[in-house]
């Protein structure tokens, strides 16, 4: 990869099953923006996309769960951080599609995480992961609030 966004210092190689408005493809890879610095400078990661990808329908099959984060005063940068240093393990885990979180454009506290599995058990083992538990042990005590809510598919697309 020869062009890459102002600031890269992200490994490449990190895989990903996502499509985003503001990325360019180069080949087999497609360079996103991953973080708003200030204003409009990104950082930006290349994602190897010669890994498996799912279709419009593969996407509707699994089990979801829908989690929302608020974190407390102060502990806002530190929530983002710690979410954008899970996605890569997490994704790297055989029973997870997707692992996409977000943060409010309105509320900087506010947080969206949606996570898509093969099945129940995907979710299950991700539970049990260490990079999970760490996220869990150094995060919980700086949420104000966290709700996960399981989701599956009733409606075929």
């Amino acid at each position: 990869m020869s062009e890459k966004g102002p600031g890269t210092d992200i490994p490449i190689g990190t895989r990903a099953v996502i499509s985003l408005n503001h990325c360019l493809m180069q080949g087999e890879a497609m360079i996103m923006p991953a973080v708003i610095v200030s204003g409009s400078h990104w950082i930006w990661r290349v994602f190897d996309m010669t890994q498996s990808t799912f279709g419009l329908g593969e996407l509707n099959q699994g089990f979801v769960v829908a989690i929302q984060l608020e974190a407390n005063p102060g502990e806002e940068d530190r929530l983002a951080t710690s979410l954008q240093e899970l996605i890569g393990p997490t994704m790297a885990e055989p029973g997870v599609k997707l692992f996409l979180p977000y943060r409010s454009q309105t509320d900087a506290k506010l947080f969206f995480v949606y996570e898509l599995y093969v099945n129940e058990a995907g979710w299950a083992a991700h539970q049990q992961t260490s990079h999970f538990k760490a996220f869990v042990d150094e995060m919980l005590p700086r949420l104000a609030r966290r709700e996960r809510v399981p989701f599956v598919p009733f409606a075929r697309i």
